[in-house]
């Protein structure tokens, strides 16, 4: 839809837990239609869209863009089979030329009161025509045809989909302390083997695939169930701070230590961190595992 009403793409793959990965064949569809809708902004965002443009194709659907001097037309391919041949029958207007800008290449057209434009469509591909004059195309436009070519060389139809297991990451420790030594805003929670007993609301996201482990419920079969499994659980002895951590002692840490996290991205700034020890507002609880004490092992 964002190919044919106008809108930009959203890539989610990880979509609250579910993963959602784009095929090869989609990132290739992606990376041509990008150039295009940035190139051509102000016809996507502009009020001379025609959607449902009549084609040569039942499977094919078309939308028309214009605007100075361009005639744009965006196109999909619905089925599972390539399409080749003629797919759009549009106005002939005197002096413009016609281009794919999927391929990069300028089409061979059969133009008389009318022109006739032919192309080869993936199956589930996309393609773009544009149709206007030198002038009115830019003097780089030739520079923009070569890089979507090269774009389109590089393509990979392969549909199948990329799944992904989760994976299960050793807990990193932090420094042992003996119990005398935990701080008095600190309590000490004694080591445990268990049986955990989970209960929720299976959705259509939110679904963890982790390898070795199988699953309670699967969305797409037992979706809006409410889903229970107990698993084994064991945890060694750690102390955990009685309240959360603020952002001024967050602060006061990076001040104090000089600490940087992994990543290089420290969540305050320092204009945030001075006015968070002003006016001291909360962290969620568990945010500082890593780089504070709020989890300690013993």
């Amino acid at each position: 839809m964002a190919w044919m009403n106008g809108s930009g793409m959203l890539v989610w793959e990880n979509v609250f837990g579910s993963w959602v990965g784009w095929s090869r064949r989609d990132r290739s569809i992606l990376c041509s239609m990008l150039p295009i809708q940035r190139r051509y902004v102000s016809l996507f965002s502009g009020e001379r869209w025609m959607p449902l443009v009549p084609t040569e194709h039942a499977s094919v659907y078309a939308s028309l863009w214009q605007g100075d001097g361009i005639r744009l037309w965006t196109f999909v391919n619905r089925s599972a089979q390539r399409i080749d041949g003629a797919v759009l029958r549009a106005p002939h207007v005197e002096g413009q030329r016609y281009y794919d800008l999927v391929t990069g290449r300028e089409l061979d057209v059969e133009a008389g009161v009318d022109a006739l434009l032919s192309c080869r469509l993936e199956p589930r591909g996309i393609a773009a025509y544009v149709a206007g004059t030198s002038e009115a195309l830019g003097d780089d436009f030739q520079r923009f045809l070569a890089a979507q070519a090269a774009i389109c060389r590089g393509a990979d139809w392969d549909a199948s989909p990329r799944n992904l297991d989760e994976k299960l990451r050793p807990v990193e420790r932090t420094r042992k302390y003996a119990r005398d030594q935990i701080p008095a805003d600190m309590v000490a929670i004694p080591a445990a083997h268990l049986r955990m007993k989970v209960r929720y609301h299976n959705r259509e996201c939110g679904f963890y695939q982790v390898e070795g482990q199988q699953a309670a419920a699967h969305p797409s079969r037992e979706l809006h169930k409410i889903v229970g499994f107990e698993r084994e659980v064991s945890l060694s002895a750690y102390a955990i701070d009685l309240t959360p951590v603020t952002n001024g002692q967050y602060a006061r840490f990076l001040q104090q230590t000089g600490y940087t996290p992994r990543d290089g991205r420290i969540p305050l700034c320092r204009r945030s961190c001075r006015r968070a020890a002003e006016k001291s507002m909360t962290w969620r609880r568990g945010t500082l595992a890593v780089s504070c004490r709020t989890i300690t092992s013993l």
